[in-house]
């Protein structure tokens, strides 16, 4: 199962309110990338809510290879980004 921190919930919830018609981020994994961009829910994805709303949306395919991850926010050198990281 995939896991969001706190702060990766709140910085969801920040990237909708920016969007155009709110909507969320999905997750999706190309070649081992994983990438985030604007969109809704679709009939059979593992969504999220923050404060009754939807910030983050993974299809059931991508769910599997994310399993076992949490999304967290990290600092880098070029600043906090999201980033999904393996439970110990």
């Amino acid at each position: 199962m995939v896991t969001i921190t706190t702060p990766a919930y709140v910085r969801l919830a920040g990237r909708r309110t920016r969007q155009a018609n709110g909507l969320g981020c999905r997750v999706t994994v190309t070649n081992g990338h994983v990438q985030f961009r604007a969109d809704q829910p679709q009939h059979g994805d593992l969504v999220f809510e923050h404060e009754g709303q939807s910030v983050l949306m993974i299809s059931s395919s991508t769910a599997t290879l994310l399993t076992s991850h949490v999304l967290d926010v990290v600092t880098t050198d070029a600043g906090d980004r999201l980033r999904f990281v393996r439970q110990a």
